[in-house]
């Protein structure tokens, strides 16, 4: 025969005791064949794309004290989301997040074994722009830097810099330093002019990404994968939301050969070799996808992408060069062909 339960606490794996939240409230009996339903809101966070399965048990006794439990879950995709601030009066806003890889070459053009695989120095750029729906003004970016490979053996420092009046208010600035499991090792705030040049080392030494100093990392095919021990997030919000011309997030702008398409100057520094590798510099790529494969240590750029052209360093990039690859990229499972590998001397 069915017996009542009476529910003695619902509980929550991410946000836990949900007694109080929303509508959901305990104890509550339930008569057999009734049931019981409450709901509540949570933050959900992470970026555009991510899957977070949330499980909810509820747990009591029946009539003669034994005790029950039962659990279901339900799964969020996060896509694009609102969100409000103090400065938007109210307004609703959007938060949109474009993605890019940055590569570059660290050598000096005059060097012998300059390889043009642009795998020196890989890192991902997640743009984040929060603006107004309405009027399109901007209220905040996000930069959230994510290092994925450092095919060479010297080490960085890798910079963002934002051109003056690149935008029309002036704000605070926060950059963010995280572990590899997320936890924060520093956070900082600056102010922003926005009449200035405002430069910020984001990721301070690659060897903190990837500490084995003098090893090359996620560039030869028969190595397993290494996930950076340091990501980045740099948040500008400014004092008054202003407007942004969103064609600088447009792949043509982000694809234009060396990063000379892109409205900020990711660069690298060398300090021990007085070199620093601006926008424009034939040493760099912007590609504007998030999972781009760049080629297999000492494989040149145009041996690994067909769409490339030309005699280095004056390479030549057809529309859209980045879709179609061989299999002398790094992360197909594939090793390149032995043909194709020590175009140049190593170092």
């Amino acid at each position: 025969m069915a017996e009542p339960v009476t529910i003695t606490s619902l509980v929550d794996d991410i946000h836990g005791d949900l007694n109080g939240q929303g509508t959901c409230s305990v104890p509550q009996t339930i008569q057999p064949g009734a049931s019981y339903t409450c709901q509540f809101t949570a933050m959900v966070t992470g970026n555009a794309g991510d899957v977070e399965t949330d499980t909810v048990t509820a747990k009591g006794t029946d009539d003669e004290g034994y005790p029950v439990e039962d659990s279901d879950d339900a799964t969020v995709r996060i896509a694009l989301y609102k969100i409000y601030f103090p400065n938007a009066d109210k307004t609703e806003s959007i938060s949109g997040v474009v993605p890019m890889t940055i590569g570059f070459e660290d050598l000096q053009f005059d060097r012998p074994d300059m390889d043009f695989d642009y795998n020196d120095w890989v890192t991902n750029i997640d743009t984040k722009l929060v603006i107004n729906a309405a009027t399109q003004d901007l209220y905040r970016i996000n930069f959230i830097i994510t290092p994925r490979a450092r095919g060479g053996v010297r080490s960085h420092a890798f910079h963002i810099s934002i051109p003056a009046d690149t935008f029309t208010s002036d704000g605070v600035a926060t950059l963010t330093i995280r572990d590899q499991s997320g936890h924060t090792v520093s956070s900082t705030q600056i102010p922003f002019d926005a009449s200035q040049v405002n430069d910020f080392k984001v990721i301070p030494c690659t060897c903190d990404a990837f500490p084995v100093a003098g090893e090359v990392i996620n560039a030869f095919e028969n190595q397993p994968v290494v996930i950076s021990e340091r990501t980045a997030e740099l948040s500008i919000e400014f004092y008054e939301a202003g407007p942004f011309d969103l064609s600088y997030m447009s792949e043509d702008k982000i694809s234009a050969p060396h990063g000379t398409g892109l409205f900020f100057d990711p660069y690298l520094q060398m300090p021990d070799q007085n070199l620093e590798i601006h926008q424009g510099d034939l040493r760099m790529l912007s590609v504007p996808e998030i999972n781009w494969m760049w080629p297999e240590e000492r494989v040149r750029i145009d041996q690994a992408y067909p769409g490339v052209t030309g005699v280095p360093p004056d390479f030549t990039f057809a529309d859209g060069w980045w879709k179609n690859h061989n299999t002398c990229v790094y992360g197909d499972g594939i090793k390149c062909p032995s043909s194709l590998l020590g175009l140049v001397p190593m170092e």
